[in-house]
């Protein structure tokens, strides 16, 4: 029973080091691309307010998510 255990674990583990890996290639903003998406985010909520859907909140916010790339590649 222990090797039936042991095996399993270790298919177990090798799924997930692959999904891990798969998942890896396709992260589409590197970590300083999401510290940047942040720092705009912060910018544009400082900038529009709490909201109450008007011109000018949603305005800000289509330019904001207009700053952004449309569709991240993947490496």
């Amino acid at each position: 029973m222990p090797d039936q255990l042991h095996a399993h674990a270790m298919e177990n583990l090798r799924y997930i080091c692959e999904a891990m890996s798969r998942a890896g290639e396709f992260t589409g903003v590197p970590g300083w691309g999401g510290v940047a998406m942040g720092v705009t985010a912060v910018a544009a909520a400082a900038i529009s307010g709490p909201p109450d859907n008007s011109l000018r909140w949603v305005l800000i916010w289509l330019a904001e998510a207009a700053s952004r790339p449309s569709s991240p590649l993947p490496r």
